[in-house]
């Protein structure tokens, strides 16, 4: 039972090593792993009544490993194995941009990691 007032507070997870075991490009669902503890961590969190968000960088898409198609059945394999443990997140936001750090700051984007854009992608919802 949610005996406090979180409603407005919102935490921020990155997903490759910190919910799911990091793999090389993630591009199939049935390579996604849980690592141990993490649905559980996020089932109390939810019901502390707190906002989970999952901000992870996905250069892949840029680099051609993947397709936006295979993030999104990722990542609805990591609802669905969430959901088994009673756990749940409130949204995914995902930058799929790639850019040499040399890159002149005009050619990189806002939303890359660690820039704030995802953050306020959140912020907006």
């Amino acid at each position: 039972m949610n005996t406090t007032s979180n409603n407005n507070i919102g935490i921020f997870l990155d997903r490759d090593g910190t919910i799911n075991v990091e793999i090389y490009f993630l591009k199939n669902p049935d390579e996604l792993v849980l690592i141990p503890g993490a649905a559980q961590a996020i089932r109390g969190m939810n019901a502390m009544g707190l906002k989970v968000f999952v901000i992870t960088n996905q250069s892949g898409i840029a680099r051609g490993y993947l397709t936006e198609e295979d993030l999104h059945l990722v990542h609805k394999k990591l609802t669905e194995l969430l959901q088994k443990e009673n756990a749940s997140l409130d949204a995914m936001y995902y930058c799929k941009h790639y850019f040499e750090e040399s890159a002149p700051a005009e050619e990189k984007c806002t939303c890359r990691k660690p820039n704030i854009g995802m953050l306020q992608q959140a912020e907006k919802r």
